[in-house]
């Protein structure tokens, strides 16, 4: 708002906000009043920005923050709608792409598995029994043979 509005650069606006954040920390009722921010900025830049007290509260809050952004592809909530609406057939595509190559896999793995149990049925299907293992002096495990 600070550059937008009062044609501060971004070096400016950040040296400012934090000369006055700086100042409110840690006192009690730690506002943020526009009289504050001209103080500030005199200090800083030898002229008063005239601020109102609706630009500093909506320059505190982070919603009217946000909706000022009128940027394509930019975070304000009518632009993010637009933007989940012009991909949404993306993503139902990608979606029945992805469920196209889930079924395959999924019939892959129950045959895997009835193969499995016919072994096991069958006798073949037992692991190798595995030798029991003693520990040497210096904790190495070797297999007892």
């Amino acid at each position: 708002m600070l550059v937008r509005t009062r044609g501060l650069s971004f070096r400016q606006a950040h040296a400012l906000v934090g000369r006055v954040v700086a100042t409110v920390t840690g006192q009690p009722g730690g506002r943020i009043m526009p009289s504050l921010v001209d103080e500030s900025a005199r200090a800083l830049f030898g002229r008063a920005l005239g601020l109102t007290a609706i630009e500093v509260h909506d320059a505190l809050d982070p919603r009217a923050n946000v909706e000022v952004r009128v940027t394509r592809r930019g975070p304000a909530l009518w632009e993010v709608w637009r933007m989940i609406e012009t991909r949404q057939p993306a993503r139902v595509a990608a979606r029945t792409r992805l469920d196209g190559r889930r079924a395959p896999l999924a019939a892959a793995d129950r045959a895997l598995r009835a193969a499995s149990q016919a072994l096991e049925q069958e006798g073949c299907g037992a692991a190798p029994a595995v030798p029991a293992r003693t520990e040497e002096p210096h904790g190495a495990s070797i297999p007892d043979v």
